[in-house]
């Protein structure tokens, strides 16, 4: 390795990071904060809020703005920081070395910087020992101290880091942008399907059975694990249903074929509208297509078919299910967690136009849905290339080139 980066000197990392220990014997009366810190770079964070009486270690070690620290487990996967004002007087145990940094030689922010790198963390692995080549290596405080820095002045230093920072200020807006984007053709499209099912509302001459009288509602079943196998019949799970409500199985299991003639009622045919009933995905929706079959349906969802579908065609109260959901504020959030009722669904009145204008109706819906889908799919994939940008600017800041 040479001496030098962009005229910058490479120096020790013990030249700049200072041990510093700070323990305090743990009182059972006393609430410690505990900290952890992200893999990745992303920072410190507050993992326990705990009283004396529940810390098993005899001392915790106090951690104060401006340490740098790591957890000597997983240094390998990044697990460097700067505590900052939030985490002063926090404690950390004593796998987490922490540092003081020497201010003259060096700002706190650029050495956070220059860890936050893949690069940096793949010779953090190669430092590492320990009892398995993984999860349990541990980087010791003097490999870390031995490894090199390229040093600049500190306001070279401080440069860099804000040069940084302001890029990453960009991408962050920039795929701000792009989910706006995409929350506001979501927001355009369930405005759609309410306005257009409010028109039908108003209408006298359109009927509105209850939900429950033109349509059939039936659960999965609770298939044991025991029964998986590696072939056999799919079982479609609420896993098997991605955000876009198109399936995806590259989680799959299969129960033994020597058992599908018992779970005859739980077999699904295409068409077949799935709702998730529990959870954190409550409320989630997916037609399923001829191309799964032949499959049967696990627990935790709904199926929902149409009982005679030359008057309630099953695209149209696709529609209609999530108008429903609208309604009855399920799914809002990802957050959103709960159990559906059946009884609010089966109660809500669904307007039953001509099966032409049904299918008038579903045809624009579904149009306006694939706009959706596809400006989604554009926003996952711009956000994909925006994130490839920061280990591009980290690793030309640290070669004298931002």
């Amino acid at each position: 390795m040479t001496n030098t980066i962009n005229n910058w000197p490479l120096v020790p990392a013990g030249e700049v990071l200072v041990p510093v220990s700070r323990p305090e014997k743990v009182d059972s009366a006393t609430t410690y904060r505990i900290l952890g810190a992200h893999w990745y770079a992303l920072g410190l964070y507050v993992k326990d809020v705990l009283p004396g009486l529940e810390i098993r270690a005899g001392e915790v070690y106090r951690v104060e703005k401006g340490d740098f620290v790591y957890n000597r487990l997983f240094g390998w996967k990044g697990s460097f920081a700067v505590a900052s004002d939030e985490h002063q007087g926090c404690y950390v145990s004593n796998e987490f070395p922490c540092f003081t940094v020497r201010t003259d030689r060096a700002d706190g922010r650029y050495i956070w910087k220059y860890f936050s790198r893949s690069s940096v963390w793949d010779e953090v692995l190669s430092l590492s020992t320990g009892g398995t080549p993984t999860s349990r290596n541990r980087l010791k405080e003097n490999e870390l101290l031995s490894m090199k820095i390229p040093l600049p002045p500190v306001e070279e230093q401080r440069r860099v880091v804000a040069r940084i920072e302001e890029l990453a200020g960009k991408i962050e807006e920039a795929h701000a942008l792009r989910q706006q984007s995409a929350k506001e053709a979501e927001a355009l499209l369930s405005n759609t399907r309410d306005s257009i099912f409010s028109v039908l509302e108003s209408d006298p001459g359109v009927i509105r059975p209850m939900l429950g009288e033109v349509a059939r509602f039936r659960t999965g079943y609770a298939f044991k694990s025991s029964d998986y196998r590696p072939e056999g019949r799919l079982i479609f799970r609420v896993s098997n249903i991605r955000a876009d409500e198109s399936v995806d199985f590259a989680d799959s299991v299969f129960l033994a074929s020597e058992l599908e003639s018992n779970y005859a009622d739980y077999q699904l045919d295409a068409g077949d509208i799935l709702m998730v009933m529990v959870g954190g995905s409550v409320g989630k929706l997916c037609i399923i297509p001829p191309s799964i079959l032949p499959a049967l349906m696990n627990q935790n969802m709904w199926r929902i078919n149409s009982l005679d579908v030359s008057k309630l065609s099953r695209e149209f109260l696709f529609h209609f299910l999530h108008r429903c959901n609208l309604m009855l504020g399920v799914g809002l959030t990802h957050s959103t967690h709960g159990h559906l009722t059946l009884g609010r669904y089966r109660a809500q009145r669904i307007p039953l136009p001509s099966l032409v204008e049904q299918r008038r109706i579903v045809t624009y819906l579904d149009d306006l849905q694939q706009k959706t889908n596809s400006l989604k799919a554009l926003q996952m994939e711009t956000s994909t290339e925006l994130d490839a940008f920061m280990p591009s600017i980290l690793d030309k800041a640290f070669r004298g080139e931002l």
